[in-house]
Parts: structure tokens; sequence; C-alpha cells
């Protein structure tokens, strides 16, 4: 995890959340290094202000905001995926999956049974 995270701060050094963080694209060499992969949904953040798409992250790993609609966010998309992926590598299954019928409202149920339902939604 420190390895992740190491590598999450570098990336938002320069501007760039990663938006699809999940196991399949950590990569670990034989010498026990991870890489954090798969570039093709990361987005510079040019302007605080700008709209974004919510058509991203994996669902499992996708924070409640995103299931939401929000067209404003930042950093804490990483963060949240970060927090999923650490879950899944203790538990070693995902945390917030249903593989009888995934779908968002089984997802978004099972992380308000877990951590409750929020007082307020953006």
């Amino acid at each position: 995890m420190k390895q992740i995270l190491t590598g999450l701060v570098e990336i938002h050094k320069f501007n760039v959340i990663h938006r699809d963080l999940k196991p399949a694209n950590i990569l670990i060499n034989n010498q026990g290094l991870l890489k954090i992969a798969d570039f093709g949904m990361s987005r510079f953040i040019s302007s605080p202000g700008r709209k974004m798409t919510k058509n991203l992250v994996t669902e499992c790993y996708r924070p409640p905001e995103i299931f939401f609609g929000a067209k404003y966010y930042s950093f804490a998309v990483d963060i949240w995926s970060v927090g999923c992926i650490f879950a899944e590598f203790y538990l070693r299954k995902p945390l917030f999956v249903n593989f009888e019928k995934e779908n968002q409202i089984d997802i978004l149920t099972s992380i308000f049974m877990l951590l409750g339902i929020p007082d307020v939604i953006y």
C-alpha cells in the first residue's frame, strides 16, 4: 500500500487524476516493486472549476459521488479507489461487489450498508 500511495502522490503532484485505480492496474515485478499502470482514463486537472465526466472508475472501486453524477471532483476519487484496493488486499475479495448481480444499485447498497447513508448528497 505504501508503494501505491507513494506512486499516487507523484501522479497527483502533476495534477493528474488516474480515475481507474484497481488491482488489475497495479503491476508488480519479481523484486516486489509496484507500478501504477493504464492511464487511459486519467485526466489532467487544468482548472479546478472544469466539469469532469462521470463514466469512469470500474464500478466496485467508484466513489459514491460519481454514482450520483458529480461533475466536479478531484483527487478524492483516486483515494476512494485506493481504500477499496486496500480492503480487497486484506479481505482477498472486492469490498463493494455482488458477483451474482453486479450493478450500480447493488454496489451503492453495499456501500451504504457498510458506511451508512450520507447526510448530504452532492
